[in-house]
């Protein structure tokens, strides 16, 4: 596994949550 791919999952999740509540996706 990439190194970096933990990190950009983690980073989409934290995202993602605020921004769905928000109506962004």
């Amino acid at each position: 596994m990439p190194a970096g791919h933990g990190v950009r999952a983690r980073t989409r999740d934290l995202f993602a949550r605020p921004f769905r509540k928000k109506g962004y996706a």
